[in-house]
């Protein structure tokens, strides 16, 4: 079974997911206008999209449920670049649940709305997902750490059977981020 998270945004990513040994993430595609100004590049994800579905038939995309967050611009990029995901994945067929940050946050042991996000992201996901850790080296890859915990969280919500040693992990991890 193969879940994907979306963490969106242009600088956002999106993670496969079939257990806590095996995540793909890959950065949203995008393109630049003019030196700095990111925007989506719709069909580069829509052929990803179409090429996950045909090789691995995902049961579920989990997309992180967000809302508008600074200037006027850039809330419109951000909800035009969330919906174009969004739109990509209906297109791909695959079923998908939003989910509210601090509702996938909680549901893996993460602290919500702390200053550090990023680095808990980047820390819960390498304690969570080991072998993977090699897939955000960099602060900058925190979106691909929130990725692959979305993604991860999607598989545990289908299974809906945390099996002692998951239960396990996660209060591992709760327990060395609070050391």
């Amino acid at each position: 079974m193969f879940t994907i998270g979306i963490d969106p945004g242009t600088k956002g990513a999106i993670a496969l997911c079939s257990d806590v040994h095996t995540i793909q993430v890959w950065d949203v595609p995008y393109f630049l206008v003019g030196k700095t100004k990111r925007r989506i590049n719709e069909l580069a994800f829509l052929d990803l999209m179409a090429g996950l579905t045909a090789t691995y038939d995902p049961s579920l995309a989990v997309i992180e449920d967000v809302s508008g967050w600074g200037a006027q611009a850039g809330q419109f990029v951000f909800g035009y670049t969330t919906g174009s995901l969004t739109t990509a994945v209906i297109a791909a067929g695959v079923p998908i649940i939003k989910v509210r940050p601090e509702t996938w946050k909680r549901a893996l042991g993460l602290p919500v709305g702390k200053s550090e996000a990023k680095e808990v992201a980047l820390q819960y996901a390498s304690q969570l997902m080991p072998s993977q850790r090699h897939l955000w080296p960099l602060k900058k890859h925190h979106d691909r750490a929130e990725a692959a915990l979305l993604a991860l969280y999607g598989h545990r919500h289908l299974d809906r059977s945390y099996h002692r040693d998951d239960q396990e992990l996660c209060q591992g991890a709760r327990t060395a981020m609070s050391s």
